[in-house]
């Protein structure tokens, strides 16, 4: 795409003096009746044109997307006038042939931004085909978010932001407080009815189906695990041929992880001391500790069907898995878990299925954006806010 650039503070020098007419304008326009009707019927087609296509629907003409924008972030949108206008003026003053004056219309502003698109409307343009994927997807799979799944979500950004702030914010400052402090006059049902919230809550549920087809059910609180574990690391025995080397390994390794198991079994000695003082994963430093995590694929196959199969406190007989042979001792399950803390280990979890979900959208869609012939699609939902 080709782009006429122009230094920022130049840019919004220019303003001004692109869209204020001067007395020889005025002037020419007397001379010329034609001109202005002739300026609002270029004006009239640019701004008209459909820019932006979901699925064979149109979402957005360039007129549209120039208010936006400029609504938006009118010094973004000022520097973006700057970028096609500043080469043609900055050749018109300054230039072999100087000119003391020049005079251009809105509407021969429109057409070089419509001929050279700036990289910020290509850019608004995408997200808006984004949000409008993801509210046709929404709308067939029924996953219009409730009041209280938006009452979740803003409770989770909300407490994202707040420990990327937490030098700057008291711990005694409530979360409205809080809401208050990062724009005046935000609350949190301002936040609730944000178009952009909405969109990401739609995201977050279509994510959230597309984990359940993982999971084969509707998440329960049966589908969250806290565990540690302890790894005594050897390599796979082959299928066949394996060396008397690579057999005694692997014995010693049993040997190992069992006199381990019985030692924790037994009391002799503390799980997470066990972990630290054998463990071959570097989940030794934190005793073993592997967080919480949910029966979709994250972990291997063999730790996940021992993890959902132990009882909280009961430390699990030793297994073999392709790093080696590990105990495990759940320590909770998501009836054990507070409802925040589970709320925030889902929507972390989903934030990555997010991307995955998207890309799946974007696949089997058609998106439409004649500013950018080949975007690179934003995920939204995919961080915080």
């Amino acid at each position: 795409m080709l782009q006429r650039t122009l230094p920022a503070l130049l840019a919004a020098a220019l303003w001004t003096m692109v869209f204020v007419p001067s007395n020889a304008q005025a002037k020419a326009d007397k001379k010329s009746p034609n001109k202005p009707a002739a300026a609002a019927v270029g004006r009239a087609s640019v701004n008209s044109e459909v820019v932006g296509l979901v699925n064979g629907k149109p979402v957005m003409t360039f007129g549209q997307l120039i208010s936006k924008v400029q609504k938006a972030s009118p010094p973004a949108f000022a520097a973006a006038v700057g970028q096609v206008m500043g080469q043609e003026i900055t050749t018109a003053f300054f230039g072999t042939s100087p000119k003391s004056q020049v005079v251009y219309t809105q509407a021969q502003v429109l057409q070089s931004m419509r001929a050279h698109p700036p990289a910020v409307l290509g850019q608004a343009l995408q997200q808006e085909l984004s949000n409008e994927l993801i509210r046709q997807a929404g709308a067939a799979r029924h996953a219009e978010p409730t009041d209280a799944q938006l009452e979740t979500l803003v409770t989770y950004l909300v407490k994202q932001k707040r420990q990327q702030m937490a030098q700057q914010v008291p711990a005694t400052l409530s979360d409205e407080e809080f809401i208050k402090m990062l724009r005046p006059g935000l609350t949190r049902a301002k936040l609730k009815a944000d178009p952009d919230i909405r969109i990401s809550a739609i995201m977050f549920n279509l994510a959230r189906l597309d984990l359940e087809k993982k999971l084969k059910h509707p998440i329960t609180d049966a589908d969250y695990v806290e565990a540690r574990h302890i790894l005594v690391k050897v390599d796979p025995l082959p299928a066949t041929g394996a060396t008397p080397e690579q057999k005694k390994a692997d014995a010693d390794a049993l040997i190992k992880i069992t006199k381990i198991y019985n030692d924790v079994s037994q009391k002799t000695i503390k799980f997470e001391d066990a972990a630290k003082m054998y463990s071959d994963d570097g989940s030794k430093d934190t005793g073993g500790s592997l967080g919480t995590f949910m029966d979709d694929g994250q972990m291997v196959k063999e730790f996940q069907d021992v993890a959902f199969v132990t009882k909280v406190g009961e430390v699990s007989k030793p297994f073999r898995s392709q790093f080696g042979y590990h105990i495990l001792e759940v320590t909770k399950t998501g009836k054990e878990m507070k409802t925040t803390d589970r709320d925030t280990f889902l929507f972390d979890r989903l934030r990555a299925q997010t991307n995955l979900t998207y890309q799946a959208l974007a696949s089997q869609g058609k998106i439409v954006n004649r500013l950018q012939p080949e975007p690179t699609i934003p995920i939204p939902g995919g961080g915080g806010r």
